[in-house]
């Protein structure tokens, strides 16, 4: 269980997650002069977050386990940089760029969404306890 914190693709592993990763794609696509088109915009999310999920069930077997959730983690990343240039049409030149904004806009909403209200409530369940 604790080879799980060393995944780096931990943070998307959230089914919702793919949802505002979607929401973040099409967005940063427009700002890139990619195409704006939510349906694409949602299969290159789906498509990179499998990879991550894949790497989360792998995740239990022991030692191989660990370099398969980071394997998974890579190869996710990859087709998330590739599948901006595919599905999203953003230029070439852009998409280190696009792919940047992609992932900290996707950790932003993450955390703000997920965390902040589980620390929220941790803090009020100690507070009454």
């Amino acid at each position: 269980m604790a080879a799980s914190h060393l995944d780096p693709g931990r943070l998307g592993s959230h089914p919702a997650s793919a949802v505002f990763a979607g929401v973040c794609h099409r967005r940063s696509s427009a700002e890139v002069r990619g195409r704006p088109d939510r349906v694409q915009a949602l299969k290159v999310a789906a498509y990179s977050s499998t990879l991550g999920y894949i790497g989360h069930a792998v995740g239990v077997i022991p030692y191989v386990g660990v370099i398969l959730m980071l394997v998974c983690s890579v190869a996710s990343l990859y087709s998330l940089f590739v599948g901006n240039y595919r599905l999203m049409k953003i230029p070439q030149a852009q998409r280190v760029i696009a792919t940047v904004c992609i992932l900290g806009a996707a950790f932003f909403l993450t955390v703000l969404v997920f965390y902040v209200p589980m620390v929220l409530i941790g803090v009020i369940i100690n507070i009454l306890t």
